[in-house]
């Protein structure tokens, strides 16, 4: 297929997805809010199986709403311009990290870098790292989390950024499969019921910058470990 060809297939996907999500985003959020209203309102003359299914139809609405915003997204990312400025990393971690903390767990952050600072696009330097954070802080079960941020530059064109944590790890067998779009490990009710399209959103991203983005073996067997690169081409 050529080029051109794939560039029309890119666009039209990207203007289906805006299509879908538009069309399809209000009556989900319907379907959510008349579900909230009918539990406040009515919940008094609905027995206890009447209730529990408004329950679930709520969450089932709100599941799909975050499907349907992770593939908007995730098309999206095609068509969205490059930008370029100096970013510290430091800051932009620290305040992902800041939305994410809850008062059960406590979240330790290492930086196993002196260079802090990089010339990136500032959105998808955040959504790849908020995506590999969010992960760390997901699927961990430690009541405390632990963190390791470090970043290289490998050479004058291309800059490396690791993600290290403590949590339940990824077995071997799935480090590439994990990428694939909305390839899902676990049940949709297990940590927090995320919508599985994270990883091939940063994926996406990562190629964009004809970058890589792979799961190292971690020390020890003990969590999860990822890599990616950024070429400076941007």
């Amino acid at each position: 297929m050529s080029k051109s060809k794939l560039l029309t297939n890119s666009k039209e996907l990207a203007e289906l997805s805006s299509l879908l999500f538009h069309d399809l985003h209000s009556p989900i959020r319907g379907i959510q809010y008349y579900s909230s209203f009918l539990i406040e309102d009515y919940s008094e003359v609905l027995d206890e199986s009447g209730v529990k299914y408004l329950q679930t139809l709520k969450v089932l609405g709100k599941r799909f709403e975050r499907y349907l915003e992770s593939l908007y997204e995730y098309f999206e990312l095609g068509e969205a311009e490059i930008g370029n400025r100096k970013i510290n990393l430091k800051k932009i971690i620290d305040e992902i990290v800041k939305r994410k903390k809850s008062d059960s767990k406590v979240i330790k952050l290492t930086y196993e870098t002196e260079k802090l600072e990089v010339k990136c696009d500032f959105l998808h330097l955040k959504n790849i790292l908020e995506i590999l954070i969010d992960n760390s802080i997901c699927f961990n079960n430690n009541d405390q989390i632990e963190i390791q941020i470090s970043y290289k530059v490998i050479n004058e064109k291309k800059h490396q950024f690791s993600i290290r944590d403590n949590g339940i790890g990824i077995e071997e067998k799935h480090w590439d499969e994990v990428f694939f779009l909305s390839r899902r490990l676990h049940s949709k009710s297990d940590f927090g019921g995320g919508s599985g399209f994270g990883l091939s959103i940063a994926k996406k991203i990562v190629d964009r910058y004809n970058g890589q983005i792979w799961i190292n073996k971690s020390k020890e067997d003990v969590g999860t470990h990822i890599i990616f690169e950024l070429s400076e081409k941007i």
